[in-house]
Formats: structure tokens, sequence, C-alpha cells
């Protein structure tokens, strides 16, 4: 079990939602952030991938693809919904076998004292495979105090 809150006081962490195993655009959007990794461990950034499928389909999948961060399940959509980035489509849940709806593609940078300093919003197209967009906020954040773990 992974909280937030135990991250708060000691480094910033950037939670990435991924629709699932079977998203290429989540895939290509992981690699995007793994290729960045450097710039976010300049600042401690702890990165946490979040997706909907079991842990071992989440471990496969950054295995398969070469990311470096761990993935995180929420096979039931409780910490997709309070991010707010759930979409229920029934004919999409039926063809992934997703009950509790489908998350969308999204960022949210939280600071070393917890509050959200950057969000990468499914409703902007295209915004969550580009980590540039958020660099402006990393470079104003303070250092996390504690090492880079992957």
């Amino acid at each position: 079990m992974v909280r937030l809150s135990d991250c708060r006081g000691k480094h910033p962490v950037l939670l990435i939602f991924v629709r699932g195993d079977w998203c290429p655009g989540c895939d290509m959007m992981l690699r995007t952030y793994e290729r960045n990794r450097r710039v976010f461990q300049t600042k401690g950034v702890h990165v946490l991938g979040i997706g909907p499928d079991d842990i071992s389909v989440n471990k496969d999948m950054v295995e398969r693809i070469g990311v470096g961060f761990r993935m995180l399940s929420d096979d039931q959509q409780e910490v997709s919904r309070r991010y707010g980035v759930v979409c229920n489509n029934a004919a999409l849940e039926m063809a992934v076998d997703y009950a509790k709806g489908i998350p969308l593609p999204a960022s949210f940078l939280a600071d070393v004292d917890g509050t959200v300093r950057y969000v990468s919003s499914p409703e902007r197209v295209g915004e969550f495979l580009n980590p540039e967009l958020i660099f402006s906020t990393l470079q104003a954040l303070p250092n996390g105090t504690m090492a880079w773990t992957s």
C-alpha cells in the first residue's frame, strides 16, 4: 500500500495515470517520462505510475517498455476517481473488462508539502505526452530531502 501522505515533508511526487497495459498512447507517455527521468531526479521527485490493471500486469508492462519507476495498481479505480480522471464508457469498459470505468491519461505534480502544482489535464489532448510542460513548475520547487529511489 502506497499513500501519498507518506511522502509529505520528504519529497515531491509525480503521479502518472494510464488507461492500462493495452493503451499504446500510455506506453508512449510512460516512455517519454522515463526519457526525462533525470530532470525529475534533480529535484528529488519520485515518479509513480498508476494503472487499472493488477500489479502483475503493471509490473510486466514497465519491464516490457523499459520504465524504471514504480507502477501501482488501482484496480477499483478509487484513486483515479478521486483525481477526477475516470471516464465511464460502457462499450470501452466491456472491451477491456474494467467494471469501474477507464482512467484517462493525466499527470499530477505535488510538491514536498503535498500541494498539487501541475496537472496535465485529459481535456487538453496531447498534453499528457509532453512532460516538458511541467519543467517550469518543476524548477520552482525546492529539492526534496530524501534520496531518489526507483
